[in-house]
């Protein structure tokens, strides 16, 4: 009898469920604090009656399997291959945009020599590209089939490294066999992508960001002090309801695309265009209800390589809050919204930079 230990996780995701290759499953490291379940749904019926002897007890049916939910985090970390030619640059993580913005492998992303580019221009479904999880944990293997990914968050608090947490559902959680019935992990030569182990970390103390009023051109000076940056999908998952059989989850389907973000930054004032202008430039402007900003966030920043790029042509700003610390701080909430109407999928471009990028 063996124990698992989460120490011991190797995690691989694939765009299939057998036939592994280093083109369609990909090694992606992930952080301590991983999850995934599925819960059991169930139905208890009782009954009330009067009478000397009244029938008190109860009967429970097990009525559905929930869809299964997971939770992973990775670093944002740009790799180099220049095996090929021209020279590309990608990311560990690559097929998790796809999958978060388009319904194929490479749907969402462009690679080039210079950068690693992801738009939501294929974003535009009813159901994103499936993948199959596998998390190896030194004896076991469990895989997660049929997932879809809802949300992704990237975090820049300046103390740490660059890093999004992934989060979404799936059909099913099995256990299954490593080398059989799932990836091979003990094998060589493996059948996936390992990880490049020369891929970049980076560094969220020198971030920037820049934020200008589209309407008057004001640039306004933003010093961070921490923040964060989610894109969610609104999946739903649908499962039967029928009677006499425990349901399982059937499949997916999007809702509306949410891009929202929250910046923090100390509140500075009697400079030009500085987070006290920003708060009072808006708060005294009563006759804009849309206020649509040019807003771009540097992870790493600006210039710098490596870096991420999170550029909105088209943020709506919120009026900043006041917090009132030791030193009072501002917290300015946007959302990025599309160029023209409802149907648009430019709301951001996400952008790695890895050192070797050219």
């Amino acid at each position: 009898m063996a124990f698992n230990l989460s120490r011991n996780t190797k995690f691989v995701v694939s765009t299939v469920d057998t036939g592994w290759t280093s083109s369609n499953s990909f090694e992606i490291p992930v952080l301590d604090g991983y999850s995934f379940t599925q819960d059991t749904e169930t139905q208890t019926i009782t009954v009330s009656e009067a009478g000397a002897t009244p029938a008190r007890g109860q009967r429970m049916y097990n009525t559905a399997l929930a869809p299964a939910e997971f939770s992973f985090s990775t670093y944002v970390r740009p790799r180099f291959d220049a095996t090929v030619s021209p020279d590309e640059t990608r990311a560990v993580e690559q097929v998790l945009w796809d999958a978060l913005a388009s319904a194929a492998l490479n749907g969402a992303t462009t690679v080039s020599s210079a950068s690693l580019d992801v738009d939501f221009a294929a974003s535009a479904v009813n159901q994103l590209l499936k993948l199959n999880m596998y998390f190896y944990t030194g004896d076991t293997t469990y895989a997660l089939t049929n997932a879809v990914l809802n949300v992704a968050e990237v975090d820049f608090s300046i103390d740490g490294i660059a890093m999004v947490t992934w989060s979404g559902f799936a059909d099913a959680v099995q256990e299954r066999i490593a080398g059989t019935t799932a990836p091979d992990f003990a094998g060589s030569p493996k059948d996936y992508l390992e990880v490049d182990t020369a891929s970049d970390f980076i560094v969220n103390k020198l971030s920037t960001v820049t934020l200008t009023n589209d309407a008057d051109a004001t640039a306004y000076t933003v010093v961070l002090t921490g923040g964060s940056f989610t894109i969610d999908n609104g999946i739903t998952f649908l499962t039967p309801e029928e009677l006499g059989v425990l349901n399982t989850p059937l499949d997916h389907f999007t809702g509306t695309r949410s891009i929202t973000g929250t910046i923090t930054a100390y509140l500075r004032t009697g400079g030009t265009d500085d987070t006290g202008d920003l708060f009072n430039d808006l708060s005294t402007d009563t006759a804009t209800t849309l206020h649509d900003f040019t807003c771009n966030l540097f992870v790493g920043g600006a210039g710098n390589k490596p870096r991420m790029e999170l550029n909105m042509a088209q943020a709506h700003v919120t009026i900043p809050t006041i917090n009132v610390e030791d030193v009072l701080s501002v917290e300015i909430t946007f959302t990025a919204l599309g160029s023209a109407d409802f149907a648009s999928t430019d709301e951001v471009t996400v952008k790695y930079i890895h050192t070797n990028s050219v």
